[in-house]
């Protein structure tokens, strides 16, 4: 990824999967499953799925010069699952 010919702008990342919360996610999941051994539906396995660590965006301002400023934020609702509780935004202003 080069940015040398970006001259500022904004890259919006959404929906992203928080990678500190997969054991949690995992975890979360087995135990649905548990108590619905008659749901065939729920997917445990997540290894073909992105996470990626919140950490990783303030890591890459380090790395790009080009990078001024990095917002993360959690995921807006008034429902608590699996989109609002391990998910997350980030914008990369350049």
């Amino acid at each position: 990824m080069y940015f040398h010919d970006w001259h500022g702008g904004i890259v919006y990342l959404g929906d992203l999967l928080d990678s500190q919360k997969l054991s949690e996610f995992i975890d979360e999941l087995k135990l649905f499953k548990a108590n619905n051994p008659n749901i065939d539906m729920v997917k445990t396995d997540r290894s073909d799925e992105l996470w990626i660590s919140r950490d990783y965006f303030e890591t890459i301002t380090k790395r790009f010069d080009q990078i001024q400023d990095v917002s993360v934020s959690d995921k807006a609702g008034d429902i608590v699952n699996e989109l609002t509780k391990y998910r997350y935004d980030v914008i990369l202003k350049l």
